[in-house]
């Protein structure tokens, strides 16, 4: 399967300061016939310069906060079922 590019969410983000020739071996897999030519603006669009170890609890907050306020603008009679 692979996923259009340009796009607002990109298929594949890598942490660390570099992107190997495995990670571009994955990004011309998931991006197809859209990676020949836009190789530079898919990979730095791929990479996430911070280490995993701050990246995933940041992450975590992210979500949590995006499913909470998602929740608050539910309104309550759909809530309440």
């Amino acid at each position: 399967m692979t996923w259009p590019w340009p796009s607002e969410v990109p298929a594949r983000v890598f942490s660390g300061e570099a992107l190997g020739d495995d990670h571009a071996n994955i990004l011309r897999i998931v991006s197809g016939e859209a990676y020949e030519g836009n190789e530079a603006a898919i990979e730095e669009g791929a990479a996430i310069r911070a280490y995993a170890k701050q990246l995933l609890p940041a992450l975590v907050v992210h979500v949590l906060c995006a499913k909470l306020s998602a929740l608050l603008d539910t309104p309550r009679a759909a809530a309440r079922g």
